[in-house]
């Protein structure tokens, strides 16, 4: 995968950041980073500086703990993302429109 693909594919899909540091660690594997976006080179460059990815292109378990620590939301907070930002109620009443009609 290049990372022109990488990138159409963001515009459709919400990658974790676990699957961007194993996408990252990839196009290090198959050498493309570095013909890729500043973008992307960028964040390749940080996340080897960082320890987070292997120049051979894996991933570290220090990369793993990154992810899963500062980066990737609990269940809570994954559920807050979901039905809102705030546990406010939805005011009422309400009515919906007849669609059937």
């Amino acid at each position: 995968m290049t990372a022109t693909q990488v990138g159409a594919l963001e515009e459709i899909i919400q990658f974790t950041p676990t699957e961007e540091l194993e996408i990252l660690a990839a196009l290090i594997a198959e050498e493309t980073l570095w013909q890729s976006q500043g973008l992307y080179r960028r964040l390749g460059a940080a996340a080897l500086a960082a320890g987070l990815i292997t120049p051979e292109g894996r991933v570290t378990e220090e990369g793993y703990a990154f992810a899963a620590k500062y980066m990737e939301p609990t269940a809570e907070e994954d559920q807050r993302l979901i039905v809102g930002s705030a546990d406010d109620s939805v005011p009422g009443p309400f009515a919906a429109p007849n669609v059937d009609a």
